[in-house]
């Protein structure tokens, strides 16, 4: 690999949990050799077969001193992997850097028995103290790490970019978290891919138009005309189609792991139409999918959108037009124009068979959910925690009864009493609809109270909107919020179903919101 000068090539062997398992893991210029690596001035010598049992992915970074100017200011940092001979089989730029003082460059992990290569261009303002405090290095003396700048060209190798399904993870991991951490996996992959494909048709644009430039600059290539415009328009050409070729081949692997995963998943994480939700053998989940990502470049690729479970902190499900034409289940009936409820419904679906203990506690004065949900929202659904709340005075009550479970929760743990807590009260979802109408200055502090210490084990908060009035910004002024973001402040989800996300990262784009099912 090639920096600056003064460029410094370091080496971290990582654990499935993505940390430094000991300090001998940590090859750098203090400590340039350990088991299966080793540096050699500008070069990380790798045995794979001499590796520890313990490692399960290798990061190879290039870094620079503070005093020296960032890794932006110079020539891109360079590098290439070969396998035993001098003829490079991998090569890769980390373009698009500006103030980053160290950048991995490669990871080789394993995936289904076999080490892979892929490019990563993740780039460290704090240079290499904090790329090794990212990865479980503790450093005497060191600032905090300043997170990931940004993700730099990444022009994808011949390698697939996938981890996979394979994926080894800490002991004690159960099979449910295994399989949030797979979708995760593969929805970062995914954003990779794109990021690379869309640098490298950026890359292509720029050369095109510097050799146009130079072309109109200069007379005599003038001349030329056809022939020079005409090679910059075949090495442009050439390079869009290595890039879209790589992205296909990495949104095809992607694909056909999701499609091996798929009849794995539980129902909270599987589409409606998937045979799990016939069974009526749901099974725990660690996670509950709100819909479905894909990228503009592939839309095929439609990869689950999924929260991690217990929820911890409320989800504003936001009212609008929705994508499904209807909603419609065994017991339950809902306008298909009601966004905020329609999601409302899929969601409290997903979540009460992602765990058979949760009960439900629901608060709507507007009676729009209630009918929507049908046998699940009468005492013989079998899922209620306490009566329907259907008056302002009922939903104070339970707002409060809320609070005194969080508070009964966090005296028990302090006393290691949980277990036994835990046994009298089961896990409650608390829905409130249309949240902040009639709410009083009470219900607003207990709200966010429940928002900033239910913490997601005793509580979990959903906030559906299913009228208009819960968004209108010019309600009365007073003690009432106009928004729920307001009522709870920054420890909200926001999920709206009015089109497009527009994340600010290279990730997939687009949300589309999960309907209810077609059967229980």
């Amino acid at each position: 690999m090639s920096g600056p000068t003064g460029g410094d090539v370091c080496a971290l062997l990582l654990g499935a949990n993505g940390k430094v398992g000991v300090e001998k893991d940590f090859v750098f210029y203090n400590q340039p050799r350990t088991s299966g690596a080793a540096l050699s001035e500008s070069d990380v010598l790798l045995d794979l077969a001499a590796l520890p049992d313990r490692t399960e992915r290798i990061i190879c970074a290039i870094s620079i001193e503070a005093h020296q100017p960032a890794l932006g200011s110079g020539t891109p940092p360079h590098g290439s992997v070969a396998d035993g001979t001098d003829d490079p089989r991998f090569e890769f730029t980390a373009s698009g850097l500006t103030t980053e003082r160290a950048v991995v460059m490669f990871e080789i992990y394993r995936r289904q028995g076999s080490w892979k290569l892929r490019a990563v261009g993740q780039g460290f303002d704090g240079g290499l103290g904090a790329l090794a405090t990212a990865h479980g290095i503790e450093i005497d003396g060191s600032d905090l790490i300043t997170p990931p700048a940004r993700l730099s060209d990444g022009q994808t190798t011949d390698a697939p970019v996938s981890r996979g399904t394979s994926q080894f993870l800490p002991p004690g991991t159960s099979d449910a978290e295994r399989q949030l951490q797979v979708l995760t996996s593969i929805f970062e992959d995914a954003a990779r891919s794109a990021a690379g494909y869309r640098s490298a048709i950026a890359f292509a644009e720029q050369r095109r138009e510097r050799e146009r430039s130079v072309f109109f600059e200069d007379p005599r290539l003038r001349e030329m005309a056809s022939p020079g415009w005409s090679d910059a328009d075949e090495r442009h050409a050439d390079l869009v189609i290595r890039a879209t070729s790589d992205h296909r081949r990495d949104v095809d692997v992607l694909a056909q792991e999701l499609r091996e995963l798929g009849p794995k998943l539980p129902a909270a994480l599987s589409p409606w139409a998937a045979p799990v939700w016939r069974s009526g053998r749901f099974g725990r989940s660690a996670g509950v999918r709100v819909g479905e990502l894909s990228l503009p470049e592939a839309p095929d690729l439609q990869i689950p959108l999924a929260l991690g479970l217990p929820l911890g902190r409320p989800v504003w499900l936001r009212n609008g037009p929705s994508e499904a034409t209807s909603l419609a289940a065994k017991g339950f009936s809902a306008d298909g124009s009601a966004g905020g409820v329609g999601m409302a419904l899929a969601l409290i679906i997903r979540l009460l068979a992602a765990d058979e203990s949760l009960r439900l506690h629901l608060c709507d004065p507007g009676a729009v959910l209630t009918g929507a949900l049908g046998v699940l929202a009468t005492p013989t659904g079998g899922v209620l925690g306490a009566p329907l709340s259907v008056t302002a005075e009922q939903r104070s009550q339970a707002l409060r009864m809320m609070a005194e479970r969080v508070d009964l929760l966090e005296m028990a743990r302090s006393a290691g009493a949980e277990d036994a807590l835990a046994q009298v009260h089961n896990p409650a979802l608390l829905v409130l609809t249309d949240v902040p109408i009639d709410f009083g200055a009470e219900d607003h502090h207990l709200l966010r109270y429940l928002a900033e210490h239910a913490g997601g084990s005793a509580v979990q908060i959903v906030l559906p909107a299913t009228r208009s009035r819960a968004l209108r910004s010019n309600l009365p002024a007073g003690p009432c919020f106009w928004n729920p973001m307001a009522a709870v402040g920054s420890r909200t989800v926001g999920l709206g179903c009015r089109g497009p996300l527009r994340p600010t990262t290279d990730r997939p784009t687009r949300l589309r919101s999960s309907s209810a099912p077609s059967h229980r």
